[in-house]
């Protein structure tokens, strides 16, 4: 748990505010966009060898926190880089920096998903990480509230694009990555402290790309399996679509509305609220109805999202969109979380997580990709997003979302008739 709460604050302080660094550099709309995207897609990608660093330390404990360390140093060039106030080569080393972040941040993630495993039984797995989920939540909003308001009494409540001197919300900045840095520290350190049951889980062993795109595309020979390819061809399916639009709402609330930081934190960080009061009931559903009907509500609810920021831009109105927001995506989190653990075999599961990263990565950049041509496509003739193009941005985003879940969710939640012995062929 502390492990958990360090961690969400490092979120909130520093890898929430990656976009705001970047528009306080003056680097543009786009790449603020694409900050969120593709330094993932790179981290994804160079992760992949994160099996391989497990079997070298023997442990997946001690590759998690190898991990957690050199995270925590990817965000030292960001702090320097807003102290000084950026420069030509600052686009570089962002993106460089974001992308070892991203890097770092997912080789652990797919070794932690597999320890975690070993640590938390089966029997209590819902209301365990129902709390840890509303921790974190309220964590990442604590620390991303706290900056915000921050970076409000540093800019006396102007928007970003009406300051003329940027020195001190920088310097800001620089401070916020450097205390984010701290946060992944402890969060290394209470890692640290966790047993390992089992280092090595038997018949663990790296997955081959043909292996992996065979559970993708329902030819692999278990029913289980079977069940973990649906799950992730849908997530991949839903993250392509949700990341058409969820990249422009920063540069949407600070831009186009011109809100004041402490606005805009209000307005993202109304999302993490919602997630956090929502996650006990979910947990309950879940442990009533299991994960399954869970994805069922979840993958649904998130269909009119992005047609709901299109109704008004008034403040009270788009707290309670965020609100709603939090709560459906705390639904779908914690359902994939869950069917994660019970889907994917926990021999496979380090080598499954890596290629997941790469495909949940690929689809957001293909995402923003798609997002950033519609925002282009409606600019005004000097090539500046205007009002409606975000819009058309967040609608298009919807409609995408609402052709996965009539494909796609149909595949990630059927429930395979009869009981069928996890070692057995699937059926057809």
């Amino acid at each position: 748990m502390t492990d958990g709460v360090a961690w969400s604050l490092m979120a909130g302080l520093g890898e929430l505010y990656f976009p705001g660094l970047i528009l306080a550099l003056s680097l543009g709309v786009v790449p603020t966009a694409m900050v969120a995207t593709l330094p993932l897609a790179i981290g994804a990608f160079a992760q992949l060898f994160a099996g391989r660093g497990v079997e070298w330390l023997g442990s997946h404990k001690w590759w998690v926190v190898l991990t957690a360390v050199l995270q925590a140093l990817a965000l030292v060039p960001l702090a320097v880089t807003a102290f000084v106030g950026g420069g030509p080569w600052a686009s570089i080393v962002i993106f460089t920096s974001c992308s070892l972040y991203f890097a770092a941040g997912m080789s652990g993630g797919s070794a932690w998903s597999t320890w975690i495993g070993t640590l938390v039984p089966r029997r209590v797995r819902s209301r365990y990480f129902g709390r840890r989920q509303r921790a974190l939540q309220l964590g990442t909003l604590a620390g991303f509230l706290g900056a915000g308001l921050l970076l409000d009494q540093i800019t006396g409540g102007q928007s970003i694009g009406a300051l003329a001197d940027r020195t001190m919300v920088l310097t800001a900045f620089a401070g916020l990555m450097l205390l984010a840095a701290v946060m992944r520290l402890i969060s290394a350190l209470a890692l640290a402290s966790k047993s390992e049951p089992v280092a090595i889980p038997e018949g663990h062993g790296r997955m081959r790309p043909r292996a992996f795109l065979a559970l993708m595309f329902g030819t692999a020979r278990t029913a289980q399996q079977v069940r973990a390819g649906r799950l992730l061809l849908f997530m991949f399916s839903i993250q392509c679509a949700a990341k058409a639009g969820e990249p422009f709402v920063a540069p949407y609330l600070l831009e186009d509305l011109e809100s004041p930081w402490v606005v805009f934190a209000a307005i993202m960080g109304t999302q993490m609220l919602g997630k956090a009061i929502t996650l006990g009931a979910w947990s309950m559903v879940a442990r009533r109805f299991g994960p399954r009907r869970l994805l069922l509500i979840g993958g649904l609810g998130v269909v009119p999202l992005g047609w709901l920021w299109c109704v008004s831009s008034n403040l009270p109105y788009l707290l309670a969109v965020q609100v709603l927001s939090g709560a459906v995506w705390a639904c779908y989190d914690l359902a994939t979380f869950l069917l994660v653990l019970e889907d994917v075999p926990e021999r496979d599961r380090t080598s499954v997580m890596s290629y997941y990263f790469v495909g949940i990565c690929g689809c957001a950049w293909i995402g923003s990709l798609l997002g950033a041509a519609v925002l282009k496509l409606f600019s005004d003739a000097g090539g500046t997003p205007t009002h409606e193009s975000y819009l058309w941005v967040f609608a298009i985003s919807s409609g995408l979302r609402l052709v996965v879940a009539g494909t796609a969710l149909r595949l990630a939640v059927r429930a395979h008739s009869g009981h069928v012995d996890e070692g057995q062929p699937a059926r057809a």
